[in-house]
């Protein structure tokens, strides 16, 4: 079976935090470290369209005027040669016929990565940077783990003026209580 025929499969799991396509386990997991640490961008273009296909009736009801991306700290953008969150955001912008631009700064520089449940649910602190007249955005991500991410870049964008925010990832952990 081709790797895309066993993605269709796969069932997407209910997510508090975001809209996902997936689990973060098995076979998934593997395209999306690939995708993650050594650049394979078919792959993250692959599970990508699998999130646009998971994600029309969040952007019917949301009608998103601009898509932006949770960013990656300098250094891993530079050790991976992307920032992953931001290639499937431009990737999920270009089906979707949807503005993409970076609306969030990374303050802290701490990658979340190896990092334990309670030091995650702290969560990275972002700077709105340029929202412009932007009120309703839609916030990519690759994977959501406890949600404080995603939170913390919600928490960003309303302060500087969004009124309607709308998450998505390629992928959620199943640990957690992320699975309803």
């Amino acid at each position: 079976m081709r790797c895309a025929d066993y993605l269709t499969t796969l069932v997407a799991p209910s997510c508090e935090h975001a809209t996902v396509a997936f689990e973060f386990a098995g076979v998934v997991r593997d395209l999306v470290v690939g995708f993650k640490y050594r650049n394979h961008r078919a792959v993250g273009h692959l599970l990508s369209a699998f999130l646009v296909r998971n994600i029309k009736e969040l952007v019917a009801d949301v009608r998103p005027e601009v898509i932006t991306w949770i960013p990656t700290t300098r250094k891993r953008k530079i050790n991976r040669g992307h920032d992953q969150a931001e290639t499937i955001a431009r990737y999920v912008g270009k089906q979707l016929c949807v503005p993409v631009r970076p609306l969030l700064e990374r303050i802290t520089q701490e990658h979340q990565t190896g990092r334990g449940r309670s030091d995650r649910l702290v969560g990275v602190q972002f700077r709105p940077r340029g929202i412009g007249g932007y009120s309703r955005i839609l916030v990519i991500d690759d994977v959501v783990t406890t949600g404080a991410t995603m939170r913390m870049a919600r928490r960003a964008l309303m302060s500087a003026g969004a009124t309607e925010i709308a998450c998505a990832a390629l992928a959620a952990t199943p640990a957690h209580g992320l699975r309803r």
